[in-house]
């Protein structure tokens, strides 16, 4: 789950939202270059121009935008061809979004390392009888 690098980093006053970004979903450096694309494009792109654009495996970019898409980060969109088929688009969900859900997980952090410490003095006793 977490690292004590990556709750180290937290305690670091350098420490950005990238860096938050990154430990809080285990984002790669790939993901977020990705994250960034789709924030700054106005309209939603495939697969395809995302690869073209970062210079990057379409199988590196389909695995990031998939952990995009399960955290919420990003939408994907099915469209139909003229001819017939489908394609899919990606989108950016809004920096606003991605703030809330940033929040909530903090939060839900925070809930977990104090059910930790009300136990604290009960599981280190406990660790030492056994």
């Amino acid at each position: 789950m977490y690292s004590m690098r990556s709750i180290n980093l937290f305690m670091d006053t350098d420490c950005t939202c990238k860096n938050l970004l990154e430990c809080l979903y285990n984002l790669s450096a790939s993901d977020l270059d990705i994250l960034v694309t789709l924030l700054r494009s106005k309209e939603p792109l495939t697969l395809e121009i995302i690869s073209k654009q970062l210079r990057r495996d379409k199988g590196t970019i389909f695995r990031s935008l998939q952990k995009l898409v399960s955290i919420g980060f990003c939408v994907k969109e099915s469209r139909n061809l003229r001819s017939g088929g489908q394609y899919h688009t990606y989108r950016a969900t809004s920096i606003d979004i991605i703030e809330r859900a940033t929040e909530y997980r903090l939060k839900e952090i925070q809930k977990s390392l104090s059910r930790l410490i009300k136990r604290f003095k009960g599981d280190i006793q406990q660790m030492i009888e056994q």
